[in-house]
């Protein structure tokens, strides 16, 4: 297991990826459609990998 100090330094050289509490996270904005059709290469992936990242889809509000 890492040291926070060594997740911090990590993270650091990883731009986009940060850490909230005990997750570490990284933010995605692409189009819904093209973000409905990657999840089944990305859980590919990750099953690939042995490795099962939480994904959250979300629509956020309307840009003006």
């Amino acid at each position: 297991m890492l040291s926070d100090e060594e997740i911090t330094e990590g993270l650091a050289g990883l731009p986009g990826w940060e850490r909230q509490g005990d997750e570490i996270t990284r933010t995605y904005p692409i189009r819904h459609h093209a973000a409905v059709a990657a999840i089944p290469t990305i859980a590919d992936r990750s099953r690939r990998d042995q490795h099962h990242a939480d994904r959250d889809l979300r629509i956020d509000s309307p840009r003006a």
